[in-house]
């Protein structure tokens, strides 16, 4: 019986639950509020894999997130003594706007619909 989900899907969850609370006690370590880590996706040959984090109660989050890839070897490392892999993929830290976005679409929608309750 094929297995439901692909081996690649498997491992991007896996170093999903792994980063998550590391990256929480690194961005509370570094005071810089919160953080979130909202999405992975791992290449098809499981050599690389981008981290997607949200950043919450913090000014300037592309500096916070380039601190993050400076520190990357830290969590590569924790994900290699986690997770029973051959080779551990390269990751690096994108910052996801999609929170900020679906924020600034709400924002439009309530102002449309104020628009419409006053006319």
């Amino acid at each position: 019986m094929p297995r439901e989900f692909k081996r690649v899907v498997r491992v991007a969850e896996s170093i999903k639950r792994v980063v998550a609370p590391l990256l929480n006690d690194w961005v509370r370590e570094h005071q810089l509020g919160m953080a979130s880590v909202t999405n992975v996706v791992v290449s098809s040959d499981m050599r690389q894999s981008k981290i997607y984090v949200s950043l919450y109660g913090c000014d300037d989050a592309r500096a916070v997130v380039k601190s993050i890839n400076e520190d990357r070897h830290q969590f590569r490392q924790s994900i290699g003594r986690e997770l029973s892999l051959r080779n551990v993929p390269e990751i690096k830290f994108l910052q996801d706007d999609s929170i900020r976005s679906s924020d600034n679409i709400s924002r439009m929608l309530d102002g449309l619909n104020d628009r419409d309750d006053n006319a």
